[in-house]
C-alpha cells in the first residue's frame, strides 16, 4: 500500500529519472500500473519489460524555480502568451507537492491548443547561490507554492512567446566570487575564489575578489592550460571532500611543479606522497643483470630507460610468443 501523495521513481534511474504517483484503480490488474503516453516516454517503458519503482528520497529539495520549454504539439508556427503559459504550467505542475525532473516531457493545453512541454531546468538554489556553490547540480525537486516558473521556446520550435520579458532565470555569475585566471598559453578560466584559497600565490587576487564587489579581478599564472585544468579538478575534489583523481605518474610530476608555482601546499603534499610511493617501488638494474636474466629464459625489455617484464604477456601477443624474444636485440 502506498500513499497517494508519495512520488516514485524508476529503480536505478539510469533509463528515466521521472517520477510518478500511484492511485488505486479497480480496473487495473494487481501488480500492474496504467501509464499515460507521456509517462511511458519519460520512464522509458516498453511492453515486454517489467518496471521496478522506489519511493523518492524524502529529502528531495524544494525548487526555487523551474524552466519549461514549449513547442506546438503539431509542429506548426505560432505565438503564445507567456503569462498564460506560466499559469497553465502552475495549474498542471504546481499542486500536491509535485516532484519534477529535468528532461521530463508532457503535453499541456494552453488557451485551447496542445503544446509539447519539456522540463529544461530545475533549481533548488537561486541563481546567485548556485553561482557561488561549488559542485552545485539539481536535476529533481519538489514544486512549492513559492516556486517560480519560467517558459521559453524549444530549440527549433517555430514559436514566439509574448509577454515574457523579465520572466527568466538570471544566469549571470556573481562577479565578486569569480577570479579570471589566464594561463601561460593564453587560456582564461573563470574560477570560484573559494577554490583558490589554498593557493598562497593567489591570495591577493582572492582577497580583492571578495572586497571589490562587482569589479572584475584578473590574474596571470605561469602554468599551462592542461595542467591548470587538472589543478582545478583536484581542488574541486578537495573542496567537496572527495578523493582526488589518480593521475598518471608523469602528470603528477607536472602537477607538483604547478603546486609550487601556485603555492598550493595541499596539492604539493599529495604529489609528494604519490611520487614517493612510486619511487619506493622502483629499482635500478645494471645492463649485465638484464642480459643474465634473459639468458636464463627471462624476457625483460628495455624501452625508453624502463625495464619491462613481458614474459607472462607473450601468450597474448598477436604475433605469437616467439617474435619478441627472437626480434629483440640482447647485447
Amino acid at each position: 500500500k502506498v500513499r497517494a501523495s508519495q512520488p516514485f521513481a524508476r529503480r536505478g534511474g539510469g533509463d528515466g529519472g521521472a517520477c510518478v504517483r500511484f492511485v488505486a484503480d479497480d480496473d487495473v490488474p494487481v501488480g500492474c500500473a496504467a501509464l499515460t503516453a507521456a509517462q511511458r516516454y519519460n520512464l522509458r517503458a516498453c511492453v515486454e519489460r517489467a518496471l521496478e519503482f522506489e519511493v523518492v528520497d524524502g529529502e528531495c529539495l524544494g525548487l526555487v524555480d523551474c524552466t519549461f520549454e514549449l513547442g506546438r504539439a503539431d509542429g506548426a508556427c505560432g505565438r503564445v502568451d507567456g503569462e498564460l503559459a506560466r499559469r497553465a504550467a502552475r495549474a498542471a505542475f504546481g499542486g500536491f507537492d509535485r516532484v519534477l525532473t529535468a528532461g521530463e516531457v508532457f503535453v499541456l493545453d494552453i488557451d485551447g491548443s496542445a503544446y509539447k512541454v519539456r522540463v529544461a531546468e530545475t533549481n533548488s538554489l537561486s541563481a546567485l547561490d548556485a553561482s557561488t556553490t561549488i559542485g552545485y547540480h539539481c536535476f529533481r525537486g519538489r514544486v512549492r507554492a513559492e516556486t517560480a516558473m519560467y517558459v521559453r521556446a524549444l530549440d527549433g520550435a517555430k514559436l514566439a512567446i509574448d509577454n515574457n520579458k523579465g520572466h527568466e532565470r538570471s544566469i549571470r555569475l556573481a562577479e565578486r566570487e569569480i577570479i579570471h585566471v589566464t594561463t601561460r598559453d593564453g587560456e582564461m578560466f573563470p574560477v570560484h575564489r573559494a577554490l583558490l584559497r589554498q593557493c598562497i600565490a593567489l591570495t591577493g587576487a582572492v582577497r580583492r575578489a571578495g572586497e571589490i564587489g562587482e569589479s572584475r579581478v584578473d590574474v596571470d599564472i605561469d602554468v599551462d592550460t592542461d595542467v591548470f585544468d587538472r589543478v582545478l579538478i583536484f581542488l574541486e575534489a578537495a573542496e567537496l571532500a572527495k578523493p582526488p583523481p589518480m593521475y598518471d605518474i608523469r602528470i603528477t610530476e607536472t602537477l607538483s611543479a604547478a603546486a609550487e608555482t601556485l603555492g598550493c601546499r595541499t596539492l604539493g603534499d599529495w604529489c609528494a606522497h604519490r611520487l614517493g610511493a612510486y619511487a619506493s617501488r622502483l629499482r635500478e638494474y645494471a645492463w649485465d643483470e638484464i642480459v643474465a636474466h634473459n639468458a636464463a629464459g627471462g624476457v625483460w625489455l628495455c624501452i625508453d630507460g624502463m625495464v619491462l617484464d613481458v614474459k607472462r604477456w607473450l601468450g597474448e601477443h598477436p604475433g605469437g610468443d616467439v617474435i619478441i624474444p627472437n626480434q629483440s636485440l640482447n647485447i
